[in-house]
């Protein structure tokens, strides 16, 4: 269950910026750790409340952390979207150079995903738990409904990550390396499909 005050980002959201402070997608986005310390709960906030809109948030108990997934056919994201999550704020949050950054490196994101993946597919938008919680099986609990029913359904599943130590921990969910990308000046990154496994 989300608990939120008036003021504040929910738990789930406070636990997705902890464990994506360090992440290399983010400091490169926003290099300064105090401005991402204060920016990183209201994106988390915003990114779930896309995944609510198009597709699904699973929370772990006591807010611990979330995995937000895009459902098929909702994978290509447009500017209503961006308005009704909040995430059109982004360019105030961020800061200009750093929303830049941000956009260069999801264009980047995108273009690997067309290349590898196609309809229907569900995307991994964002999995984390807070790290004092990590490696006790609770990401592995938050993205097993999705994928048993992406099974069931014979549909794709499909993520990017910009941290190398996260590659085994999805390959044992059944993933595989379908592009490893690097980029001038970006963080390299690695786009990962899970096809849908025979029951």
């Amino acid at each position: 269950m989300e608990t939120r005050s008036e003021e504040g980002p929910s738990d789930a959201a406070v636990s997705l910026a902890r464990a994506f402070h360090r992440d290399a997608m983010f400091t490169y986005i926003l290099p300064d750790e105090e401005k991402r310390e204060r920016v990183l709960p209201w994106f988390f906030g915003a990114a779930m409340k896309l995944g609510r809109r198009r597709g699904e948030v699973h929370e772990a108990p006591g807010g611990a952390g979330a995995a937000i997934w895009l459902s098929p056919g909702n994978t290509d994201l447009g500017p209503a979207d961006f308005l009704r999550s909040g995430l059109a704020l982004a360019p105030a949050k961020f800061g200009p150079a750093a929303f830049r950054r941000f956009v260069k490196l999801t264009t980047k994101f995108e273009h690997a995903r067309d290349a590898v993946v196609g309809e229907p597919f569900w995307h991994l938008f964002i999995l984390g738990i807070a790290p004092t919680n990590q490696r006790t099986g609770a990401g592995a609990r938050l993205i097993a409904p999705v994928l048993a029913r992406a099974d069931r359904a014979g549909q794709a599943c499909y993520l990017e990550t910009t941290e190398a130590d996260n590659l085994r921990f999805y390959e044992r969910h059944g993933f595989a390396v379908a592009a490893d990308e690097a980029y001038p000046g970006l963080p390299r990154f690695w786009a990962m499909v899970r096809p849908p496994l025979k029951p």
